[in-house]
């Protein structure tokens, strides 16, 4: 990522005059906060490419400038500067500890503070590519995945066709022994019909008087 705008949190009115007016000269976009209130306040506003911090400041010092950078969605990735005096070691490694990504001690020349600028805009290219190689994998695994999935999906439509027409066999099958069972019923229903007309008609026989001794004796073999 090419580094084009800068913030810059100074207290000392003649020095962030001086940096500014430095970094102007050599091309870059600068915005100037004399203090950390107002520097939170520039950073959320304008979204600078890196933030030149000072550590010791009243009100709101570097380091809780670095907290409040670092809390923020929109600001928390922003390269982050620490300007410092020889006597803030101390702070200095509070700060990089919770952060801050480089620094530089006060005083320093343009080409000192040129320098930081573009180590700190090497990094953030490495950074850039690990990403992006990181990504690349991500998706090579994610794609590999997907296609696995979509082989165990396609073969369980194909299990799932040939159980679907292994069921429409059996229902077939059931349908024609419920047909062969039906024709059954109905064809005993019809026997049993048959043979109950037949008593009917021997009982009507019997009932008749002029029959012969032989002939009532076959009718009631009938019955």
């Amino acid at each position: 990522m090419a580094i084009n705008s800068i913030l810059i949190i100074e207290d000392e009115s003649n020095l962030r005059s001086e940096v500014v007016d430095m970094l102007m000269f050599e091309g870059f976009t600068v915005y100037e906060a004399e203090n950390g209130h107002e520097g939170v306040k520039l950073a959320i506003e304008f979204l600078p490419d890196l933030i030149l911090c000072d550590i010791m400041m009243p009100e709101m010092g570097g380091l809780e400038v670095l907290q409040r950078i670092r809390g923020l969605p929109e600001t928390m990735l922003t390269p982050f500067i620490f300007t410092t005096a020889l006597a803030e070691r101390s702070h200095l490694r509070k700060g990089m500890e919770n952060g801050a990504d480089d620094y530089i001690t006060k005083p320093f020349t343009i080409k000192e503070l040129l320098k930081a600028i573009e180590a700190r805009e090497a990094k953030e290219v490495l950074m850039q590519e690990k990403i992006s190689l990181a990504l690349e994998t991500l998706k090579h695994s994610l794609d590999n995945r997907l296609k696995g999935l979509s082989d165990q999906l396609l073969n369980s439509d194909s299990e799932l066709a040939q159980l679907h027409q292994k069921t429409e066999l059996l229902e077939e099958k059931l349908v024609f022994q419920d047909l062969e069972a039906t024709s059954e019923a109905v064809r005993s229903i019809e026997s049993s019909n048959t043979i109950s007309n037949l008593k009917k008609m021997v009982e009507k026989e019997l009932k008749r008087s002029n029959l012969s001794t032989s002939e009532e004796k076959l009718l009631i073999q009938l019955r």
